[in-house]
Formats: C-alpha cells, sequence, structure tokens
C-alpha cells in the first residue's frame, strides 16, 4: 500500500523537479529564490492536498474494487500513507529546490533528520504490521516536515509563516472535499452500487474542491491553473 500511494508522489515530483531546479539555478538574489520557493510551494499544496486526501477517502470503496476483496486490510495503511502524502511532496520539492540554488549541504541534513526519526517510527512500526508502519509514518513524518521547513525558512532568512500560509487554504479545501465524499459513501453504503457511489464521490471532489478554493484562494487558483496550461503545453 505504501509502495501504491507513493508512485503518484514520484510522478509530481519528477515534474515539479524539472521545472523547479532551473527556475532556481537562474536565479541569484536571496529575495527571487525565496520568492519563487513560495510560488512552487503553493502551486505544489494547491495540486496534491485535494489529490491525496480524496484518494485516502475514495480508496475505501477503490481499492478493494480493483485489487480484489484481500485488500481490505490495506485500506487503512493506504489512507494513513495517503494522508501525508501532500506534506511528502511538498519535502521532495523543497529539496529539488534548495538543490537548485546550490545549498546542497541542507538537503543533507534534511536527510539526516528524516532518517533519525522516520527508521525507528517504522522499525517500531512493523511490530504491529502494515498498519503499525503506516501510523508511524505518518505520525513522525509532519515533524520531519516542519523541522525542514524551519531550516529552509532560515536559509531564506524568512519567517517560518511564510512557506506554511500557502498550506493552509489548499488544506482547509482539500478537507472539507475529503469530508463531503465521506459523507457520502456514508449515505450512501448499503443504498447503491460501490461503483455509482465511487463515481459520485470523483464527481463530488472534481467539483467541490476548484470551487472552494476559487472562493477562498483566487490567487492561488489562479497561479496553478496558469502552470497545469503550461505543463500541458510540453
Amino acid at each position: 500500500s505504501r509502495t501504491l500511494a507513493l508512485t503518484a508522489v514520484d510522478k509530481i515530483s519528477s515534474v515539479t523537479g524539472r521545472v523547479s531546479v532551473p527556475a532556481f539555478a537562474a536565479r541569484t538574489e536571496t529575495k527571487d529564490q525565496l520568492r519563487g520557493l513560495v510560488t512552487v510551494i503553493s502551486i505544489t499544496a494547491t495540486l496534491v492536498f485535494p489529490l491525496f486526501w480524496t484518494l485516502a477517502v475514495v480508496s475505501q470503496l477503490a481499492l478493494p474494487m480493483v485489487f480484489g476483496a484481500r485488500w481490505l486490510k490495506l485500506v487503512a495503511p493506504f489512507a494513513a500513507f495517503a494522508s501525508v502524502l501532500p506534506l511528502r511532496t511538498i519535502y521532495s520539492l523543497l529539496n529539488s529546490s534548495l538543490i537548485g540554488t546550490g545549498r546542497t549541504g541542507l538537503t543533507l541534513k534534511n536527510t539526516l533528520t528524516w532518517l533519525a526519526f522516520l527508521t525507528p517510527a517504522v522499525l517500531l512500526g512493523v511490530t504491529k504490521g502494515a498498519d503499525g508502519v503506516a501510523i508511524g509514518w505518518a505520525a513522525v513524518f509532519p515533524f520531519v516536515f516542519f523541522i525542514a521547513m524551519r531550516r529552509t525558512s532560515k536559509v531564506f532568512s524568512a519567517p517560518l509563516t511564510a512557506l506554511i500560509e500557502p498550506l493552509v487554504k489548499p488544506a482547509i479545501c482539500a478537507g472539507i472535499s475529503a469530508c463531503a465524499a465521506e459523507g457520502i459513501l456514508l449515505a450512501l453504503t448499503n443504498h447503491a452500487p460501490a461503483l455509482l457511489i465511487l463515481a459520485i464521490q470523483s464527481a463530488s471532489a472534481i467539483v467541490c474542491y476548484p470551487t472552494l478554493l476559487r472562493f477562498l484562494g483566487q490567487l492561488q487558483y489562479e497561479q496553478t491553473l496558469s502552470f497545469v496550461r503550461r505543463i500541458a503545453q510540453f
């Protein structure tokens, strides 16, 4: 379940990495680099929060439907991993951006912090099986992410809030959208076919999230829309 959950992270990170590293390498002023970093964090957060949090909800039906009933026991670990994958994606992007500015020493520190926190959590979780690994990873990774963001903000002489703020509105909108999808599941279970429920959940997320974001965070909505259009032209 962890491998499946991380597949989308690898795809998104490869795309954003190809865009962010050259972009940061072309900037020499710290203020310009910070502005670019905030923009990239904003766009990535806008894309990944709804993607992974919606996947966490629809996995309850989608995984057993696609892979068979034996995947029922892996729904909870998948959802736990998916819940923190937005931060995991931004973390990868953060390191790519730092490499683009030549600050490779900071990425090494982040890697060591990752090992120091996540290795014990995963080893302890193994004793409880897949659920234990997923819960350990999901519980500890936010601390790794916070430390990396704090280090980065210091390097760019910026307040931590400057890097955290772009995450807030996408997280709020994605959370509301995911709750709506979960509500649909609870309301229609035993009253409609699983495939129909899944279709309604997906349609709800597709409509709900961008509508909320356009209302609450129009700048991020427009930034991300422009980015997606540029990527589509490649």
